[in-house]
């Protein structure tokens, strides 16, 4: 576990972050690196808001534009106050519905009137709970999750909804791989949600190249590539034995 300071892009100043980060509480979720963790305690002081999340990534401000509502997110206003809306003001999201249909998505604002989400702008920071966005784990996720336990290095680029994230798998050893410079463990989920690529790279003649890939379907399986190929090619630290780690039970 470790303190993650809220991140943002070239769009948000550092008071739309505090306000961001500041709407946080314990069981919300948080997106890092491409993927969910929960927020397991919030920490506010003079020099910004932290909260802990068991990931190494910058923690991302969540839009309208990379999440759909289901209702019940809390809607962090980012923008100017207005008479309806308050910067940095939570509002909660829920649907509406006539005559038994689902008409959109709406929050009550500072007047007290229902009004439509997409109508009110576009500077909303979107906070889910965890329990609401964790069953979006696919394969790629829950191998990501299980290589964190066993106390790899994971950094994960891309966006989930695309279904094309990699990740680079690294331990505190190098890779060696004869002839090879600079060799890195990658799996990647190649547009599928039930499918993982395996892939050993390094650099020859300053050209990228593949040594070894392959594609799997099962975590087991997946996890014993990337152990095995740590241990063929020096990686493992001592203490991470293949075989026991390996063996210690169908990962599925």
């Amino acid at each position: 576990m470790r303190q993650v300071e809220v991140a943002g892009t070239f769009k948000w100043s550092e008071e739309q972050l505090k306000a961001y980060g500041g709407a946080f509480c314990g069981g919300d979720a948080v997106r890092s690196g491409g993927k969910w963790s929960k927020v397991f305690q919030f920490h506010g002081d003079s020099d910004g808001v932290w909260y802990e999340v068991k990931d190494e990534a910058p923690c991302e401000v969540v839009t309208l534009k990379d999440y759909k509502l289901k209702g019940g997110e809390k809607l962090v206003w980012l923008g100017k106050t207005n008479d309806a809306q308050t910067f940095g003001k939570s509002y909660k999201a829920f649907h509406i519905r006539v005559f038994l249909q689902d008409v959109g998505m709406c929050f009550v604002n500072d007047v007290h009137r229902v009004q439509f989400v997409d109508g009110s702008g576009e500077d909303w920071g979107i906070i889910p709970r965890f329990d609401d966005v964790k069953e979006e784990m696919n394969l790629f996720d829950h191998i990501v999750k299980e290589l964190e336990e066993m106390d790899f290095r994971v950094r994960v680029y891309g966006h989930k909804e695309e279904k094309w994230r990699h990740a680079f798998v690294e331990t505190n050893r190098e890779l060696q791989v004869y002839g090879v410079r600079d060799a890195f463990l990658e799996i990647s989920e190649e547009g599928s949600d039930d499918e993982v690529l395996v892939r050993l790279g390094g650099y020859k003649a300053g050209e990228e190249v593949a040594i070894e890939e392959k594609s799997y379907r099962s975590m087991h399986w997946t996890i014993n590539r990337v152990l095995t190929t740590f241990d063929k090619y020096g990686g493992l630290n001592s203490g991470q034995g293949v075989i026991e780690l390996a063996s210690s039970g169908d990962f599925e």
